[in-house]
């Protein structure tokens, strides 16, 4: 079946693909954003969208902290906020514009700083706090910031900047939340304006820091606001972040927490077993989490010691998840709903979706294309836009992606807009009334390196003395993930002229313009670097990073093929695995596998359970000259 826009392009109903543009489109019902030249910063909207909800403000808590229990609600919340940012214009003189480093775990006050920058118009750079003081040193380089926020354990890495350090952990910053004097000079922050930098690899490889917008973050908010539940008394979200709030999984949440009135529990050091009693302690519905955490949860029998009933649904996003790992999880958790979904730094956050049961049941898919989304797969040697059912490099467009685009072509006419509540004109965030501290995921969150890095195997397989007396290889996979030239661009692309569309902003990656434009084309298509396929139905599946592929011989091998074969294993509990160079082959793999407590599982029973399970060009020298050692964690705690 297809539609005809008023461009009278064709396309399908069932997959979204317009076989004259070559695009795919969303087939979610269009998402009305606020008009894009309206005054508005993330913060403005996530809270407007919050107090036009029927939530009794001061009765519903903000957030948790899961050790001490320490409750924040969001009366509470707005408060803080808005004290935070009167205190931070009096005392430090910020500006719009201005950057603010900060280097923290996942504590109370970091929403709260977070929502009060937004609001000011200040750009939040937030960056890991285990990172070394070189590697912070370069992020501070890289984006100038005038002020920094951190806790005492993280602070002396900082270098010193224009207005120094702010600890977040100190009396004085508690004084901030609650002494502001009330000021109603308000900032006029433009939907335009840098909202904030957050680091990652990128899809060139090297560190960067991808500058997204107001805008970004509120259409990313508005698309999960209209799709809500609405049915009559849905219970109250409470949800556990496993995710770092520095990382842009967790940085999206908290705006989208407070927009959607989510009571979130924060853990500041991650600990499997604490974040089990978490969610029996708080009654926790919801967990965005990383693939490993579905994999622990699906095999650990530590669980078993928990009440997990009051979890309803596990948001899924960083890496594909393997089929076999999410039947494992529903098998032992029938109740809960896994939710797939893909995006990146560069996408502001997730880019793809699962709604509802029967969406949930296309396991190894990471869901529809979000709301006002579109996409192309693209052949990575010709530039040909490929059609349902090819794999190609993944190309998206759409207004959360970093230099913004609100994207045109042909929507579904059988679905109707969703329109968003009238924005009003709100003060900034003025209420009605009154050395490892965090979980790190080694399989990049991103999606953009599931290989374990050589300086943690280094570091981890000393400690096992089960390593199979392989050397490491020195170039591991995070190592050589330069992005190949770019392919042309389609031709095909008739989805509209750059007028139809609203302009480009000048953002992208810091300071990198080569990075961007490789990256960036010129009608707003972001080039992922993933290898994919979209199906007959809209359901993304992500096959691999490009650059990840095993070359052997002729041969372009999927690491995650394998590494989900692995997990499927019942005594292997995770696995990474990358290429290892060959002088006849070029490159062969090389596995990682953490064995399930109490199993003594061998290498030749691992190579032997792959060979009678792996297609033909998997079971001979493929495998046999595989490279496969017994570490202690792919997860660093």
């Amino acid at each position: 079946m297809a539609c005809t826009s008023k461009h009278d392009y064709n396309f399908d109903l069932k997959s979204g693909f317009s076989s004259k543009t070559r695009i795919f489109h969303s087939l979610r019902p269009k998402v009305q954003l606020p008009p894009p030249n309206l005054p508005l910063s993330a913060a403005q909207h996530a809270i407007s969208l919050l107090k036009t909800s029927s939530l009794p403000l001061s009765n519903t808590t903000a957030l948790i902290d899961s050790v001490s229990g320490t409750r924040v609600s969001f009366t509470e919340f707005l408060k803080q906020a808005e004290s935070l940012s009167v205190s931070l214009k009096t005392n430090f003189s910020l500006k719009k514009g201005d950057v603010a480093f900060i280097l923290s775990p996942n504590i109370l006050q970091v929403p709260i700083l977070y929502i009060s920058l937004l609001s000011l118009g200040v750009i939040v750079s937030p960056a890991n706090p285990a990172s070394t003081v070189s590697e912070v040193s370069r992020q501070v380089g890289l984006t100038n910031p005038v002020i920094a926020f951190a806790v005492a354990s993280t602070a002396s890495k900082i270098p010193s900047l224009r207005y120094g350090t702010v600890f977040l952990d100190s009396s004085e910053f508690k004084s901030m939340l609650v002494n502001g004097v009330d000021n109603r000079n308000e900032v006029m922050v433009n939907q335009s304006d840098t909202a904030a930098i957050l680091y990652s690899s990128g899809t060139t490889g090297r560190v960067k820091g991808v500058e997204l917008t107001h805008r970004n973050f509120i259409a990313l908010v508005s698309g999960f606001h209209a799709i809500r539940p609405v049915e009559e008394n849905p219970p109250h979200p409470v949800a556990i972040f496993t995710v770092p709030l520095f990382h842009v999984f967790g940085f999206f949440m908290c705006v989208r927490a407070v927009a959607l009135g989510e009571t979130v529990v924060l853990m500041e050091k991650f600990d499997f077993v604490g974040m089990l009693k978490a969610v029996e302690s708080y009654k926790v519905n919801y967990m965005p989490v990383s693939p490993p955490l579905v994999v622990a949860m699906a095999k650990l029998d530590v669980v078993d010691k928990f009440d997990l009933s009051s979890l309803l649904t596990v948001g899924c996003g960083g890496a594909p998840l393997g089929k076999e790992v999410s039947k494992k999880f529903i098998a032992r958790f029938p109740h809960v709903e896994i939710v797939q979904g893909y995006g990146m730094t560069e996408t502001s956050g997730g880019a793809t979706r699962m709604l509802g049961p029967d969406e949930t049941k296309k396991h190894g898919s990471v869901g529809r294309l979000a709301e006002n989304m579109e996409a192309k797969i693209v052949h990575p040697d010709t530039g040909e836009a490929l059609g349902p059912g090819q794999r190609g490099e993944l190309w998206m467009r759409g207004p959360i992606i970093m230099k913004g685009d609100e994207g045109v072509g042909e929507r579904p006419m059988r679905v109707p807009p969703i329109v968003s509540p009238p924005i009003p004109q709100l003060p900034v965030v003025r209420p009605q009334g009154p050395q490892d501290p965090i979980f790190q995921p080694r399989l990049n969150p991103n999606g953009q390196n599931r290989g374990l890095p050589m300086q943690e195997a280094a570091r981890a397989l000393p400690r096992d003395r089960n390593f199979w007396e392989q050397p490491i290889p020195r170039n591991a996979r995070q190592e050589n993930r330069g992005r190949s030239p770019s392919p042309p661009s389609p031709s095909t692309d008739r989805s509209g002229s750059r007028a139809d569309r609203e302009p480009n902003r000048q953002a992208g990656y810091v300071g990198d313009d080569e990075a961007t434009t490789s990256t960036m084309d010129s009608d707003g298509w972001l080039k992922t670097g993933d290898l994919c396929y979209i199906d007959s139905d809209g359901f993304l599946y992500i096959v691999d990073r490009l650059k990840e592929l095993i070359k052997y011989k002729a041969y372009q091998v999927p690491p995650a093929e394998l590494e989900h074969l692995l997990q499927s294993h019942p005594e292997i509990a995770d696995v990474a695995l990358i290429p290892y160079p060959d002088e006849e082959a070029g490159q062969i793999p090389m596995a990682f596998v953490v064995r399930k407590p109490g199993r003594n599982l061998s290498a030749a029973q691992v190579m032997e359970f792959v060979a009678k399970q792996a297609c033909l060009l998997k079971t001979k020298r493929f495998i046999l000259n595989a490279y496969l050692g017994f570490i202690l964690s792919v997860i660093a705690y």
